[in-house]
Parts: C-alpha cells; structure tokens; sequence
C-alpha cells in the first residue's frame, strides 16, 4: 500500500517490496470486537516478560507504527499486488467492516516490530509481529489482528523455542483483547446498523 512502509523487505517477481504476513506464520491473535485498550505496550511488556528483546535486524527489516485515517484491508501490505493481479474483489477487510457502507469509517493503527530471544551476539532466529487495530467511528469498538511468524536457521534447536513463544503471545493477547469489551453502548450500536 502507498504510504506504508513499514515491515520486512521481500522480493516478488524480481522486484523487493515492502511487507510482512506473507510467510513463516506461527500464530495469530484476532479477535473482534474489543474495546480500547493499549495493544502495542501490553504485548512489549508481554514479550519482555518472556524474556524476549527488540531486534532491529540487518537493513531488511523496517520496524515502526503509524495511524492511517481509514479502515485499512487485513493485509495492507500486498494489497495492490493482489488488485493489480486479480482485482479489487480479492481485498479482504477486517470482520468488523460493513461492505454496505454502515461501518465504513475510523482509523487502523499498524505497527511492525521484531523479536529475539538472547544472546544477540549471534544470530539464532527472530519473531515478525504484526499488529493491526481498526478503530470503528460510528460504533465505537476495535478489532485487532496480531500475526507472529518465526524466522530462524533451518534445523536450528531455537525454532521450536520460538514457535513456543510465538503461540504463547498470540494466546496471552488474545486473552488480554477478550478482557477488554466494546461498552454497551457500542454493541447497541453495532445491532442498530
């Protein structure tokens, strides 16, 4: 998508884009609807508490967040490679989007982050987290999609330790995100459309 360049570099059909979710998916956290809540701190402080450390990688990787003033699709990253080759019917948005133009409004914070865990002095793998959460202006509830996937040396006894963790975030912000409901009033809301 114009505009969002965070995530990993990856190269489709000789030319290197910018994206994430496109391979070495472990787990995921999708949960829909939920109300606000504070969904990039509580998984840093989930992540550290698992002993896990930020990785900034080697060029490759382009961590960051930003807020866009739409309702973004599941996986902004490849959509205009999937339009260009399939069309706009190929789009998929989040769940809590109404394709009849109700609940059309709001804002998607996006953020990238990688994660390793120690030593750094050498290179044993790292988690790609990312995390989108659609903020829905008329009925005032969030979804969020986290995605982890693992990216490690191949045969290397760390995969497994990072496919444990991967799994253990996207359940624990899955329960997190579940803990934290739309109000009332949302839900009213959201029956009346």
């Amino acid at each position: 998508m114009p505009g969002l360049s965070i995530g990993r570099n990856w190269v489709d059909s000789m030319e290197v884009t910018v994206g994430t979710r496109s391979e070495s998916i472990k787990a995921t956290a999708e949960v829909f609807p939920h109300g606000p809540c504070d969904v990039k701190g509580k998984f840093a402080r989930l992540a550290r508490a698992l002993g896990l450390q930020p990785f900034n990688g080697e060029g490759s990787l382009n961590p960051g967040a930003t807020v866009k003033d739409e309702i973004l699709s599941i996986n902004p990253w490849s959509e205009d490679l999937l339009r260009a080759r399939y069309g706009a019917g190929t789009i998929k948005m989040p769940a809590g989007y109404d394709k009849k133009g109700y609940i059309t409004a709001g804002r998607t914070e996006v953020w990238v982050e990688y994660w390793c865990l120690p030593p750094l002095k050498k290179f044993t793998g790292f988690l790609d987290v990312s995390c989108l959460t659609w903020h829905y202006e008329q009925v005032e509830d969030c979804e969020t999609s986290l995605v982890i996937g693992v990216h490690g040396l191949a045969f290397s006894p760390m995969n497994e330790q990072y496919e444990n963790v991967a799994r253990q975030l996207a359940a624990q912000m899955a329960e997190f995100l579940k803990g934290a409901p739309p109000s009332a009033e949302s839900g009213q809301k959201r029956a009346t459309r």
